[in-house]
Order: structure tokens, then C-alpha cells, then sequence
């Protein structure tokens, strides 16, 4: 698919858009209406400034990073609708890119490929992290000029505390999840082959007195443990940690309205 600059999408375009994205064929003819009336110099691109032009997009404070996110390059999979596509092409969107990446908020994306592209959004600098200044760039969309600088870094301060904690106490739970399973495991190895040592023992003792009853076998045991350490200085969450600490039910939550209506 490239930049497309026809009144009307062909059947063959509009099937491959289809089978790409989660969009019915009705609601892409609806995207390449709007899309072609905000594409004033027919050139098959809007801008910027055209975005701006699109309230559900233009009136949600996380407006520049989607905005980024049809512009940017990404190292992720284009199969997520955030590949080389969504890059900007002679100073402005293509229809493709913009259809892509929409997609990343439609109802029937996965919470996999939604997650991925919020990160995305959250992780200004691009670094495969989200780390305090990323998430000060972020608390500043949301609060504009209401806060002080000193406010905002407060509030991230204790915001990557906290989320650090959290992550360090789902490692430490995993940690001694495992710690169990494996002393478990060794432990009931180690019954087997006492209890098989012992019946054999006991079968000859049976040969000098049959009163002699075998014994039941017997496995487990506590794991002690003194808790997490404190959180490391690690910079930044990776994707699994902001999506653990987020939640995908928050996630699922932070849609962008698709803009299908005209105005």
C-alpha cells in the first residue's frame, strides 16, 4: 500500500487494508473520507497541522506522542501497525501509516499489541524504557502549566518508587515461587529414593519378621525467606515492568477516539 490519492478506494485496497488492521471495509471507507478532507493539497499526505484539525485526536493530552507515533520509526514488528510505515513521507502522513496505526486503538486490537504501542507513547526518548524523564515529559501533558517543575518531579519521584518496589516485589514472589518448586521437586526426589531404600530394608527384615509394616511415605517443608530487597537503581522500566505495574485493565482503559465522523 502506498500514499493514496484517488476519490475512492479500489475493492482490491480496501480488502488489504481488511486483512491487515481489525477495520471493517465500511469504517476504512469512513478513515479515507476524512482522511482525503484533511488532505487539502490532494497530495495523498496530511501534516501537523492537519492533525490538529482532528479534535479526537487533537483534544486528548496524549495528542503529540500519537502523533509521534505516526511519524517515528520503530524497531517493532510492522505486523503491529508501528513499523517503517508510520514514518513521515515528505513532510507529511500517508494514508497507510495513518490506518496502521489508528488500529493500535481499535476495540479488537489485542491488550498485546495496545500495550506495545502505549509504551511506545510513554517512552519518549525512545531508549526501550520508561524512566523519569520520560515519565515527567508524560505527567506534564496531563497537568499542561497547572503544577510547578518542583511538583512534577515529586510526584515522578515517587511514582518510579513505587512502581520499582512493585516490580521488585513480583521478581522477589517469582524468585521464591521458584526457590519452592525446585525444593519441592528435590524434596520429593529424595523421599522416593528413601522410601525405596526403606521398603527394601524393610522387605528384609519382613523375611526375618513378618509383623514388620512398611512405612508411609512423607514430602514437603517451608520455605523461609526475609522478603525483597530494596528496590535497585536500575533506569527505567521495560515493557514488562510498565505493563506489570500499569495493569491491562488500565491499559484497555486508555483508548484513543478513531476518528470515523465528520465534522
Amino acid at each position: 500500500m502506498g500514499a493514496y490519492s484517488s476519490t475512492h478506494l479500489s475493492s482490491e485496497e480496501v480488502e488489504e487494508i481488511c486483512a491487515h488492521t481489525n477495520f471493517t471495509s465500511k469504517e476504512i471507507e469512513q478513515l479515507y473520507h476524512r482522511f482525503k478532507k484533511l488532505d487539502r493539497s490532494r497530495t495523498g499526505l496530511i501534516s501537523q497541522k492537519d492533525f490538529n484539525l482532528i479534535s479526537e485526536l487533537s483534544l486528548n493530552p496524549m495528542a503529540p506522542r500519537i502523533l509521534s507515533m505516526f511519524r517515528t520509526p520503530t524497531s517493532t514488528s510492522t505486523e503491529s501497525g508501528a513499523g517503517e510505515e508510520c514514518l513521515e513521507v515528505s513532510g507529511g502522513v500517508t494514508f497507510d501509516a495513518f490506518v496502521r496505526c489508528l488500529n493500535l486503538f481499535h476495540v479488537r486490537t489485542s491488550i498485546d499489541e495496545r500495550s506495545e504501542a502505549l509504551f511506545r507513547a510513554w517512552d519518549v526518548d525512545a531508549d526501550g524504557r520508561v524512566g523519569e524523564a520520560d515519565l515527567g515529559r508524560i505527567l506534564r501533558l496531563y497537568t499542561g502549566p497547572h503544577l510547578s517543575d518542583a511538583c512534577v518531579r515529586v510526584l515522578v519521584k515517587n511514582t518510579m518508587k513505587q512502581w520499582r518496589q512493585k516490580c521488585e516485589m513480583r521478581e522477589w514472589r517469582e524468585g521464591k515461587n521458584q526457590e519452592s518448586n525446585n525444593n519441592n521437586n528435590n524434596t520429593n526426589t529424595a523421599a522416593l529414593r528413601n522410601r525405596k531404600h526403606s521398603q527394601q530394608d524393610v522387605k528384609k527384615q519382613q523375611k526375618k519378621d513378618p509383623g514388620t509394616i512398611l512405612p508411609q511415605s512423607t514430602h514437603g517443608g517451608d520455605v523461609d525467606g526475609d522478603g525483597p530487597s530494596t528496590p535497585s537503581s536500575r533506569d527505567g522500566l521495560t515493557l514488562d515492568e510498565w505493563r506489570y505495574v500499569m495493569g491491562d485493565e488500565n491499559i484497555a482503559s486508555l483508548n484513543v477516539a478513531i476518528p470515523l465522523r465528520d465534522e
